[in-house]
């Protein structure tokens, strides 16, 4: 396949990508405006059964204990809070599409969800220690940082032995250029495309492209640095049993963009 062709092929494959449906977009939109309430949110998520089925069993789950069970979405909406609400709803939706395994990273299923579900709590965290008000934003762009692979393993599937698929495994700078040699995107780029595929604000588009060059980031140089760094800690503190040996390591630039040494 020539590279004008394998190009086309991926962006097909972002467009053929199913998007989160038009009810958990809506939420997603209405939960991020302050001037909707808890109650007209409850009415959209009423309207889709197998969400409002999951905000419940939320609501109702041991961690909040409640003396009585809650048996309607607009008792739990205000109940679990705007953010609990966006995200479930941003999980629920790309729950399925993230969770599955990705050959040419050499991810079983679950891995790639693991992953980003870590990196997106150690971005909140690390939103505090640098003081970046917007962390409920990085939390979901976190989540997402990384479904570009999700379009990519196939195609690294066919195109690549199971050794030269090793470097991927790795990640860091190294995959990236291997990715663009193969197939002419790199993962942060086509997470990009999907984010706006899926009509995502232009601020995710720019954090996900630069997750891993935050220093080129034109306008979320911080959030992306913080992105890339939660990702180091993430990715770290996944090794299990090698976690005592291996040292932890940080882009340089994400480092000199938060002004860490």
């Amino acid at each position: 396949m020539d590279a004008t062709r394998l190009q086309e092929s991926v962006r097909e494959r972002v467009e053929n990508l199913p998007a989160p449906n038009a009810v958990v977009m809506e939420v997603l939109r209405r939960s991020g405006n302050p001037d909707f309430t808890a109650r007209e949110i409850a009415e959209v998520i009423t309207s889709d059964a197998s969400l409002t089925a999951r905000v419940l069993r939320l609501a109702n789950s041991s961690y909040y204990g409640l003396p009585r069970r809650v048996e309607a979405a607009s008792v739990a909406v205000p109940l679990l809070g705007i953010r609990t609400i966006r995200r479930l709803v941003l999980s629920v939706s790309t729950y399925d599409i993230i969770n599955q395994r990705l050959g040419g990273y050499g991810h079983e299923e679950g891995e790639l969800w693991a992953h980003s579900l870590g990196v997106s709590v150690a971005a909140e965290h690390l939103c505090e220690c640098f003081g970046y008000r917007k962390s409920e934003e990085l939390r979901m762009v976190a989540l997402l940082h990384d479904i570009g692979k999700v379009v990519l393993s196939p195609f690294l599937m066919e195109l690549l032995e199971p050794e030269a698929r090793s470097v991927l495994s790795g990640g860091g700078a190294e995959a990236l250029e291997f990715e663009r040699e193969v197939c002419g995107f790199d993962h942060a780029e086509v997470g990009m495309l999907i984010a706006n595929r899926w009509n995502l604000s232009p601020r995710f588009e720019e954090i996900i492209r630069h997750h891993h060059e935050p220093g080129e980031a034109p306008n979320l140089p911080k959030a992306a640095a913080i992105v890339n760094v939660a990702d180091s800690v993430a990715t770290w503190l996944l090794k299990s049993d090698e976690l005592v040996k291996a040292p932890l390591e940080f882009d340089r630039y994400a480092l000199e963009v938060l002004q860490v040494e």
